[in-house]
């Protein structure tokens, strides 16, 4: 795992060391940056800007370009972010939202996997020109990078009964009846063939 020195201990993400385990890490802290109230757009994503501590998390740092989301702002008015890596929007073709990071992720991407097929496929989905054909959510980039224990456990999510899945207490309780009334009606049809009476 390749990392470059910095002065206060923590450690630039290099080109080499860039993995499946960072990306997750990443897509951790944007949706923590997006998930604050008002949302916050880093608007620049790229390597020197992801930083690893000694015990191995990653940070995003350089906030300089970050701005709030503006729901009444449509476009914006200051342009800035990396050559090459800003989104179309960061010209002045829209306002930024969460989908202007999930471009700067998908260029990460593309430079950082160029040789695997499957991480291509994200990053072509991610760095689209319109908004709109990106993923929404860096939550969707986030289910492609999941580990496999992750994933079973979204398999075992997907094996629960009907009504039980979302968790939700009204679907629960309507459930119940129903797979009651479920198991006891196959017994109440054997008893009157068989003529006990009820």
């Amino acid at each position: 795992f390749s990392r470059k020195r910095s002065s206060d201990s923590r450690q630039s993400i290099s080109v080499i060391s860039f993995s499946s385990v960072r990306v997750r890490q990443i897509c951790d802290g944007l949706m923590f940056l997006h998930s604050a109230r008002p949302q916050i757009i880093h608007r620049d994503l790229k390597p020197a800007n992801i930083m690893v501590t000694d015990d191995g998390i990653v940070k995003i740092i350089d906030y300089d370009a970050a701005k709030t989301y503006d729901t009444l702002q449509s476009r914006d008015t200051v342009l800035i972010g990396t050559k090459g890596r800003a989104a179309p929007e960061q010209y002045g073709f829209g306002k930024c939202d969460e989908r202007t990071d999930i471009y700067g992720l998908g260029v990460m991407i593309r430079e950082m996997f160029p040789q695997d097929g499957r991480m291509q496929k994200i990053a072509e989905k991610a760095t689209r020109l319109e908004p709109e054909n990106r993923y929404q959510h860096v939550s969707q980039i986030r289910k492609q990078f999941a580990t496999p224990r992750e994933g079973r456990g979204l398999e075992k999510r997907s094996l629960r009964l009907p009504g039980f899945r979302s968790g939700e207490a009204w679907k629960m309780m309507l459930a119940v009846p129903s797979y009651l009334l479920m198991i006891c009606l196959p017994f109440s049809m054997d008893f009157r063939d068989q003529g006990v009476p009820m």
